[in-house]
This record gives structure tokens, C-alpha cells and sequence, in this order.
């Protein structure tokens, strides 16, 4: 599995992982998904605007969501999560 443009990530809900860049550093933010309603550690980001999303996200000098022209930080590629460890896809 190799990160792929941002561009070609999936806006259905699936659940994927993020390169983003925030400020002056970059950093991997699993299990991230877009969210029509926009996001900020909780349920609804301030303006409400759809973009990437994960509860990770509002640490290591990035906010709640990952596209912030006016922070320098946003979400340049993906990658589909890793599969289970397990034979048949269960969690358990």
C-alpha cells in the first residue's frame, strides 16, 4: 500500500489514513474519514464545512480538521488502512 494523492481519497466515509502537513512539520493521522459537516475534536466544526476529519487530529500542532489554508495545514495524500490480522476481517 503506497499514499496516493489526496485528490483520488475516497469522500464516502470510509475510514483512511492522512499525510498531512501542519505548520512547519507533517505527520501520518489514522483512521481519519471526510465528514460532510466538518469536525473539531467533537461533533461539528465551527463553519461547518465539509473536509477531513479524525478524532486524533487536533494534537501535534494541527487543529480538528485538516484543511487550514490560514495554518498552512492540510491533507496532501491517503492510504487505505492495513488489513486485519486476523484470517476472516474480524476485529476480535
Amino acid at each position: 500500500m503506497d499514499w496516493q494523492p489526496i485528490e483520488t481519497a475516497p469522500k464516502d466515509g470510509s475510514v483512511i489514513d492522512l499525510w498531512v502537513t501542519c505548520q512547519s512539520d507533517a505527520r501520518r493521522v489514522p483512521d481519519a474519514y471526510w465528514s460532510h459537516e466538518g469536525f473539531q475534536y467533537g461533533p461539528v466544526r465551527q463553519d461547518g464545512k465539509p473536509g477531513w476529519a479524525a478524532a486524533n487530529m487536533g494534537y501535534d500542532g494541527c487543529d480538528g480538521y485538516a484543511d487550514d489554508p490560514e495554518d498552512g495545514q492540510r491533507a496532501t495524500h491517503w492510504m487505505p488502512l492495513p488489513p486485519s490480522p486476523n484470517k476472516d476481517g474480524s476485529d476480535a
